[in-house]
Formats: structure tokens, sequence, C-alpha cells
């Protein structure tokens, strides 16, 4: 389960280092800047292929402790119920998976998720370009997934679209372009998690445009420093919801003046 909409926007690290130690030390970091905030570690895809997730994700959860939500990126693109099951078993609570993957395959995962109280990232890598076939009318599968998890988040599930620039794409034409999820989040209202070369930079923007979970990689793993790192951007989302919850706080007192 997600804590409630006061605690976002909220940090989303993913330790994407390969090798475990590096992963758990980077993890330390984060548990001593982030004391007593709320945030989300991310077990990333090339850290669980090369540890495991039933070695890795004990371990992790040793380094950050029971509170933290631990997020575990599978990029899942068959067996979805399986995935959801393995990754539960670890005590993870979030679970990625491929929104490219068979809609069988995305159905599976949810089922499973929501019989086991998980929250569902949904990734959408590579779905902007993808028709889904098994729509009854021609559907982009991009829009077939925001479709779907407004219906999930309705019916009481826990799902989120996590709208990802792949590293390669960030290299080409495409560039860093967050502006859909502006859009996106307006139209549907759901949890929208923003990944793809953030850094402290991009952030506000981002931010601004609705997403409500920011996916930090290399900008900190990889960072001369990043312990400096986590607390620059750890800032800057404190600073930006600030004026968002100080934003919000104006208004209700412009309409209760005014008997509305």
């Amino acid at each position: 389960m997600l804590h409630g909409f006061d605690c976002w926007p909220v940090l989303q690290v993913a330790l994407d280092h390969g090798y475990s130690q590096p992963a758990l030390d980077m993890a330390k970091i984060l548990r001593q800047e982030m004391e007593g905030l709320y945030y989300l570690v991310e077990a990333g895809t090339p850290t669980n292929m090369y540890a495991g997730i039933g070695n890795f994700i004990p371990a992790l959860r040793k380094v950050v402790g029971k509170e933290t939500q631990i997020v575990v990126d599978t990029k899942a693109m068959d067996v979805g119920k399986f995935v959801v099951d393995l990754v539960q078993e670890t005590g993870a609570d979030i679970v990625g998976i491929a929104g490219a993957a068979p809609t069988e395959t995305v159905e599976a995962a949810l089922d499973a998720a929501e019989k086991y109280c998980m929250a569902v990232e949904i990734d959408s890598i590579s779905t902007l370009e993808m028709s889904n076939k098994d729509a009854s009318g021609p559907i982009n599968r991009f829009e077939w997934i925001v479709d779907r998890l407004v219906r999930y988040n309705k019916d009481g599930g826990n799902g989120i679209l996590e709208f990802h620039i792949p590293i390669d794409r960030q290299k080409g034409k495409g560039g860093r372009d967050f502006s859909l999820v502006e859009k996106v989040y307006k139209s549907s209202g759901i949890p929208i998690a923003a990944a793809g070369g953030l850094n402290a930079e991009t952030i506000p923007q981002v931010i601004g445009y609705g997403a409500k979970i920011l996916v930090v990689g290399g900008a900190i793993t990889r960072a001369p420093s990043p312990r400096e790192a986590v607390r620059e951007i750890r800032d800057i989302i404190y600073k930006e919801k600030t004026k968002m919850h100080f934003a919000i706080r104006n208004e209700e007192a412009v309409l209760d003046l005014s008997g509305k």
C-alpha cells in the first residue's frame, strides 16, 4: 500500500548498481539522509538480475528498515502472477512490471498484487509506439494502460503509471520530454512516477507537470558525492512540496472566505 497524497511528491531512488554491495552502501546513505521522511527505494533491474531478489531484497530490508517501502523493478514480460508471488515473498511493497507485456500478463500481475495489497508500477517503455490488439477498437497501448489503471484504482487497487524515458532514447531526438505527464495526470488523476534522467534541474518542472513520484538513479548513484546529491534533491522536493501545500491551503482559505 502507498501512503496518502499528503506525502507526495516523493523521491524514489533506483539502485541500478548491478552488484549488491554498492547498492546496499547507497541504501545506508539514503536511510541516514532521509531519516524521518517518506521515500521509496527501488531494487533496480540490473541489481535484481545479478544479485537475485531472493537474496538482495531481504538484505536491503535490513538496511532501510521496516518503514521504508521497497520497489522491485522486474520489467516482467510474462508470468505476471508468478512474478508478483515471488516479489511478495521477499517482503517488498511495490512491484514494477512492463506495460509492453501481453495484456494477460498485465492483468495477472494486477490481480495478484491486489490480493496481496501491493502497489503496482506499470512501466511505459515502448508503449507509446504500440497498438493494443486486444482492444475492441484501435487504441494506443499507452492509452490502454492509463485507462486500465484508472479502472483498477477505482476498484480499490493501488496502480501507478511509471512514465519512463529509457536511457537510449534520452540520447536521441526525444531527449527527456516529460510534458505528456501533465496531460495524463490532468485527464486521469492516476499517480504517475516520472523516470529517466531526472536531476536537480528537471525535478521542479516534472513536479509541476503532476508527477507524484520522482525516480532518480544516476544523478544520485553516479554523482561524485552521492550523499550530497541526496541532500540536494531531497531539499528540492521538500521545497516544491511546501509550495504545493501552501498553494492548496491558500485556495481553501479563499473558498472559505467566499462562502463556497
